[in-house]
């Protein structure tokens, strides 16, 4: 696995993927399975160097380094199933999105925390989800990860890869504190009014205009509660994400 610390090399990576396609299928993954905006490319970049290459001995498969023996079947079912076979670039990104989001699945029914469950699934993309959880409960999900900081690094470069996002006009929501303003503050009280639609509820209180005010506070509050998130009424990626995973839930079942 590639791990480069320099974030003058991590640009010149990121650089490099948006000629191949790489940088455009890991977005449009991450959106469809709401994850993390720039996750897709902070694994890559420690997979590969966001490079859509074969490597470790021809077993990790694409820009993401998709384990052949793990996931022997989706490359049989899309035909890439002979040694050294690349997987379609944009398919890969779904698989590895998949696997990362079914990862958190996981590590919600048994007992991750909810600001752990990201690094928690990205070392369980790396060492699976057994190691992982074993792990986890001795203090560090990473212990079993090759160079044993998978899901650290990955976080890392994620970092790396927003700002970069940001500098290219490519960000995804900005983080919400009270007091926030403007276009986003008003899309999450649409998504907060949803939520509480969805479940029958009426919002603590009323929840208008474009502040980030007391209500809505408020309502971010106990839908992180009911997510195992700190409740500190800071709207970041993963509040955000799940926020879109229950509008997009209740949206598939009417009746929820």
């Amino acid at each position: 696995m590639v791990a480069s610390e320099d974030p003058h090399e991590l640009e010149r990576e990121l650089e490099a993927a948006v000629a191949m396609g790489v940088v455009d299928a890991c977005l449009t993954a991450e959106r469809e399975a709401a994850l993390p905006q720039g996750l897709l490319l902070a694994v890559s970049s420690r997979e590969t160097g966001c490079r859509d290459v074969v490597g470790a001995d021809g077993h990790r498969r694409g820009a993401f380094g998709i384990d052949d023996r793990r996931g022997a079947d989706w490359l049989v079912g899309i035909g890439a199933a002979e040694p050294g076979a690349m997987p379609p670039l944009g398919a890969a990104a779904r698989y590895a999105a998949g696997v990362i989001a079914a990862n958190m699945a996981f590590g919600r029914a048994t007992g991750v925390r909810g600001d752990d469950l990201l690094r928690f699934a990205l070392s369980a993309y790396a060492a699976g989800t057994v190691a992982a959880l074993d792990g986890y409960g001795l203090g560090d999900p990473d212990a079993s990860t090759p160079g044993g900081d998978y899901g650290r690094d990955v976080l890392a470069r994620l970092a790396a890869v927003e700002r970069w996002l940001a500098r290219r006009g490519r960000a995804a929501r900005p983080t919400l504190s009270p007091g926030s303003r403007g276009d986003a503050v008003v899309e999450l009280k649409k998504l907060l009014r949803a939520w509480y639609a969805a479940r029958a509820e009426v919002p603590p209180r009323r929840m208008r205009g474009p502040v980030y005010g007391t209500g809505a506070v408020e309502a971010v509050k106990e839908f992180q509660q009911a997510h195992q998130l700190p409740a500190d009424g800071v709207v970041g990626p993963e509040t955000w994400r799940l926020l879109e995973a229950a509008q997009g839930s209740s949206a598939s079942n009417p009746a929820a």
